[in-house]
This record gives C-alpha cells, structure tokens and sequence, in this order.
C-alpha cells in the first residue's frame, strides 16, 4: 500500500475486532433495543471497515479461490440459517460482499489479458447485482429482498480497491458511502465515522492470524444473540 495517512496506528486485526463489536452491538439493538438509534449509529462503524478490508484481503490474498468460496459459504449457511429462523431470505452482507469479489478479480484479469472484450465479465456481475437489488424486489413483490447495503454496498470494496493510493482508497470510500446514504437512509451517514479509524490502518495484518475467527465470528454471533432473544 502506498503510504498511510498516519506512520503508526491501527493493523487489520485491531480494526477487524473494532468492526465486529460494532456489528455485535448493531445486532442487540435490532433485536433487543429496534427503537435506539444509539446502536445503530453504532454499527455503522462495521460496513465500512470490512468492505475496506475486503478490497485488501482481495490485494493480498495468495489463494483467490479460497478466499472467494469461504466468503460465499458462510454466507449462503446464514442465508439457510435465517430462512430456518425466520422463514424469510435475508441476503446478508457476506453475499455483497462475495459479488464485490467476483467484480475485482474479473477487472484484474481483464486489466492481464488487456483485452476489452474481457470487462463484460465484470459487468457482467455489476448487472447481476443490479437485478438483485432493483428487478428481483418487485418480481417476488418484496421490497426487502435485496443485497445487504445494496447496489453501491456491492460497489464498495472495488472502489476502493481500484485506487492503489491509501488516501485516494479513503476518497472512494467516502464517495460511495455517500450514494450508499442516499440510496438506504439517513442513518448510515455516520458510516463516515469509520473513516477517522481507518486514517490509523497502518497496512500490516497483525501479528495473529485471525482470518478464520473473523468468518466464524459473523454466523456464530447471530446464533448467540438469537438463542439470547427466544430466552428472554
């Protein structure tokens, strides 16, 4: 990465951790607190930081493969584990997140063959995810079947990871947040807040490796959080 705003500040572990106790926070108030605005504000910490660290793992990743398939199998579990719970499909971040990916690797090859012809691969899936979020609604009559953060959330880790700059990574991410707060609600402009954390990102991992405990984290804090709710 080419420079950072600050020389010393946050690794990808500390923001990570700092991403997933905002999203666990976030999840307690939908379910226990739905009229606090406090928890949401909150959460809005999450999206921001994993999709940048999404755009990174896309960067760094020396298996693309893998990295790809572990992002889209936890996500279709807990879409089959919400639709056991709830009896409703909730396409949740990992699966936006999982088109992101899909997006960047088909700009990277098409950018190594430096073929035109290859970028219809890419947009290919930028349409996918557009049908997702705006056709597949108002075909199946159900305004809330749509990616999680939307079109734009789709948009989010290529943007920033077309920029090679940290700081212009910064720039990207603020844009698209933007269209991303006009597009879904008030509430997600202070998403903005992430930006102050990851000014810190000082470009290295950690010394742990985490990676898996990230991706656990994510389907198994829903099933804690809910057994919690059905108790209480």
């Amino acid at each position: 990465m080419t420079g950072t705003v600050f020389k010393k500040g946050l690794n990808g572990n500390a923001l990570k951790i700092i991403a997933l106790a905002a999203m666990t926070v976030d999840h307690i108030g939908m379910l226990f607190f739905p009229y606090s605005v406090v928890f949401r504000i909150i959460g809005r910490l999450a999206m921001p930081i994993f999709a940048f660290m999404i755009a990174e793992g896309c960067t760094y990743s020396k298996h693309r493969v893998k990295y790809f398939a572990l992002v889209f199998g936890i996500g279709v579990i807990c879409v089959a584990g919400y639709l056991i719970a709830e009896g409703e499909l909730y396409l949740n971040i990992l699966l936006t997140f999982s088109l992101s990916i899909v997006i960047i690797y088909g700009l990277d090859y098409a950018a190594r063959v430096k073929r035109t012809s290859a970028y219809l691969l890419p947009a290919l899936f930028v349409v996918v995810s557009a049908f997702l979020n705006y056709a597949l609604p108002k075909i199946a009559n159900d305004p809330e079947l749509t990616l999680d953060y939307g079109f734009f959330g789709t948009l989010l880790p290529v943007a920033i990871y077309v920029f090679k700059d940290f700081r212009l990574k910064l720039v990207a991410l603020a844009l698209i947040l933007t269209l991303i707060a006009f597009d879904i609600g008030w509430v997600e402009w202070w998403g903005y807040l992430a930006l102050v954390l990851l000014a810190f990102y000082d470009g290295t991992r950690g010394k742990l490796n985490l990676k898996y405990l990230f991706y656990l984290y994510y389907p198994l804090h829903f099933v804690v959080i809910y057994a919690i709710y059905l108790l209480v």
